[in-house]
């Protein structure tokens, strides 16, 4: 009777109240209750999912579940799986992940489940050499010598067949194993460093042995774990870089410079130095630039990560879709080395290393790569080493002061393109009067306006960088408002990335944005979890702010559209198919 108490003590009116009374902190954005009326279910629809093709399975005393219903009440399970099913409008995984939660329950307590899936309801895919088991054992044969727990519960899970064990999420054979070392399993040929003192690299061998050697930090690293792995690390952060407008670009390091090149260049390039490198996987970020305006200056066009042998572009203009291996993949995409998800107007692209990208699509581009490639990057954003001066590096190791220079030596020669390195000494300039119009409050003085909308933002980003490519863009740009509106937006990304707070600044006559049909323009947008792939697997979806279109309740995002959960899609293999897209089974993943 009393479950339901607040923080302070006192029985809570609603569960409203009581979840908002307990809740830390919380993300940009969040909400504590429906916005407008909360969805709902009419009874006739209640009847028909609490029927036995449906959520009545659990309740069924001929059923699959009977042995467990006098161990485990089913009315709970029943009454959440109706209501989860309804929402989702009989989706098909909904029902099975509800049926799931009870058949777990059912074998914690000791209960017997008889069979309940079947090829055509709630079929499950399993890895190579693995077969699925209603009873799986809970400690399965592994690589990692376990002791056996006796009265250790079965459970529903993909077995490796006869000849394979465990290894992570793959079975493989026995001679095939990695080592267990001081309580942590490596794969073969892994290599790792001892925490704490990290005065030790290991390899893991292929004989299951490990073999140490002396190690020690570089001056300016400590001893540190990032994402779950031991290292020697800066004692810093992230490294952060940047591009926008007609670009500008800021390096990990912090140096500001601009380059006109219309061509295609290593932005960021993994060039491994000292023995840290060994353990960190490689990859490029190149950009393909274009001619803007007159022609003197030039924009991003497009946006290539390769990682893992592979190759993942985004197009200006091209919402919720970018290019894998040269072919259109809809938004989200997970695969082992890269997931990719739109993030308001943006699109996220992370790697398992945790190297970032975060493209506008129109305007602007920031690249996070992890402490543990510090000193380990090249290109136009620099060596990451915390010596900004040092940051106009050649692709040969020498230093310039000459930006025209370092673009060309990173240029990605293509065949038969005609574009150029830039404007050199000769790029366009900003008139006193133009610098002094498009300075004021009616223009690029608003992202520096001490009251306006981004102040909230002026100690995480500084705004005055910001503030003069927006002046330099514009006039450029013959008075065109739609380069003020991405100036704009290029600051609220950088201040929403950083987890500033940004009011509002847009509305209907100044830097409009128009959304599809059941959406609306929100400043805070949720376009990952509210999606039609989200129904079907988690994604890592941000925890900052974006602007974007957010679908209105009742609909779900597929791609540039709203929907209703009977018109979404699909997802398989890492990938989401619209509705009646074809599947080649054989298609490369």
């Amino acid at each position: 009777m009393d479950d339901l108490m607040s923080k302070n003590g006192e029985l809570s009116k609603d569960p409203v109240h009581f979840g908002t009374s307990w809740q830390v902190g919380g993300d940009p954005g969040c909400q504590n209750q429906c916005q407008g009326s909360c969805p709902d279910c009419s009874d006739h629809l209640k009847e028909m999912y609490g029927g036995r093709d449906f959520c009545g399975k659990l309740t069924d005393h001929s059923g699959p579940f009977k042995d467990c219903m006098g161990k485990v009440n089913p009315q709970s399970f029943f009454e959440n799986c109706v209501y989860d099913v309804c929402l989702y409008k009989g989706l098909q995984s909904v029902l099975c992940q509800s049926i799931s939660t009870y058949v777990t329950a059912c074998q914690d307590a000791g209960a017997n489940v008889y069979s309940w899936r079947s090829a055509s309801f709630c079929d499950i895919s399993c890895p190579a050499n693995s077969t699925y088991e209603l009873c799986a054992p809970s400690f399965p044969p592994s690589c990692v010598r376990i002791p056996l727990i006796l009265d250790a519960s079965c459970r529903e899970d993909c077995q490796c067949i006869s000849g394979f064990v465990q290894s992570g999420m793959m079975c493989v054979p026995e001679s095939e194993c990695g080592c267990f070392y001081n309580g942590n399993y490596y794969d073969p040929g892994e290599k790792f460093i001892l925490y704490p003192l990290c005065t030790e690299e290991c390899v893991c061998e292929t004989n299951g042995q490990v073999t140490c050697h002396s190690f020690f930090c570089s001056s300016g690293q400590i001893c540190a774990i990032e994402d779950r792995i031991p290292g020697c690390y800066p004692a810093g952060n992230k490294g952060k870089c940047s591009a926008s407008g007609d670009p500008h670009y800021m390096t990990f390091d912090g140096r500001a410079f601009d380059f006109q090149g219309t061509c295609n260049y290593k932005m960021v390039h993994f060039c491994p130095r000292g023995l840290a490198s060994e353990t960190l996987a490689p990859f490029s970020v190149l950009v393909q630039n274009a001619k803007w305006g007159a022609g003197d200056v030039s924009v991003i066009r497009q946006v290539e990560l390769q990682v893992s042998g592979r190759s993942f572009i985004m197009t200006e203009g091209e919402t919720s879709r970018i290019k894998v291996d040269g072919v259109y993949w809809n938004l989200p995409i997970s695969l082992p080395e890269v997931r990719v998800v739109q993030h308001g107007f943006l699109v996220n692209m992370q790697t398992n290393d945790g190297v970032e990208l975060v493209y506008d699509l129109q305007y602007y581009l920031f690249i996070s790569v992890p402490a543990k490639y510090y000193n380990q990057t090249c290109g136009l954003c620099g060596d990451f080493n915390g010596n900004p001066a040092d940051d106009l590096k050649l692709a040969d190791g020498s230093v310039t002061t000459d930006v025209q220079m370092l673009g060309a030596s990173w240029k990605v020669t293509e065949s038969g393109s005609n574009c150029t390195d830039g404007c050199g000494n000769d790029c366009p300039r900003c008139n006193v009067d133009g610098a002094v119009l498009f300075g004021s409050t009616s223009y690029c003085g608003l992202i520096t306006a001490p009251s306006g909308s981004f102040s909230g933002c002026f100690s995480l980003i500084d705004p005055v960088g910001f503030f003069r490519d927006c002046v330099y863009d514009l006039c450029l740009s013959d008075w065109r408002m739609e380069r003020l509106c991405h100036s704009l937006q290029a600051y609220t990304v950088a201040c929403q990335e950083a987890g500033a707070e940004v009011q509002p600044w847009r509305n209907e006559t100044f830097c409009p944005m128009f959304c599809p049909p059941n959406s609306q323009y929100r400043l805070c947008a949720d376009t990952c979890s509210i999606s039609c792939a989200a129904i079907f697997q988690e994604f890592p979806c941000s925890k900052t702010c974006a602007e974007g279109c957010e679908c209105n309740a009742g609909y779900l995002a597929d791609g540039n559209s709203c929907v209703t959960v009977e018109n979404c899609g699909c997802f398989e293999n890492g990938r989401y198919y619209k509705v009646r897209a074809k599947i080649s089974l054989s298609s490369h993943i």
